[in-house]
């Protein structure tokens, strides 16, 4: 989903306007800016929205059923906590 989602936005942007993030550089660190980022890690998602300050922001991060029914703690850390941390980033 995040691949197809970078895709759409190259045909509409210049590709130092997008910046993607990820736990392991994908295909996408070699068509547009690119950063190593834990979403969990709230200092280094904080330096990065400072050094940036998006002006839009797509959060794909997520854990998926079948592994967050087996680790449902983990699940809600990476999905609401994550979730929050960009919210409250957006929000400054």
């Amino acid at each position: 989903m995040g691949t197809e989602l970078r895709r759409a936005l190259l045909e509409r942007l210049d590709p130092g306007q997008l910046l993607c993030t990820d736990l392991k550089m994908g295909e996408e660190a070699h068509s547009s800016r690119f950063i190593k980022l834990d979403l969990l890690d709230t200092a280094a998602l904080q330096e990065v929205f400072e050094a940036n300050r998006p002006q839009r922001v797509y959060l794909l991060a997520a854990m998926l059923s079948a592994t967050g029914e087996a680790r449902p703690k983990d699940a809600w850390r990476l999905n609401m906590d994550g979730l929050i941390s960009v919210l409250d980033l957006c929000v400054r």
